[in-house]
């Protein structure tokens, strides 16, 4: 496992952003759980963007914005 990784914490993907975009009640608990600690992946960020109407963009990136983002690097893409 890469130190980038290691370091992480709680990576979350795109299906637990979204689940706790729609209010899910073990998605949030589990958050909770990590409190500082939860970080996403760029492609998570991009995923959650795209699927977003125009009118959800200015609430939902400064929410992206408060995880921390780890960029695709060829260490975390060879320790798969």
């Amino acid at each position: 496992m890469a130190a980038g990784i290691a370091a992480a914490g709680l990576l979350l993907d795109s299906n637990i952003l979204i689940d706790l975009l729609r209010g899910e009640a073990q998605a949030l608990a589990s958050i909770e759980a990590h409190a500082g600690a939860t970080s996403i992946s760029v492609i998570s960020w991009m995923e959650i963007l795209v699927g977003c109407h125009d009118d959800e963009l200015d609430a939902v990136e400064p929410w992206l914005s408060s995880f921390r983002r780890l960029e695709l690097t060829q260490a975390i893409v060879c320790s798969w």
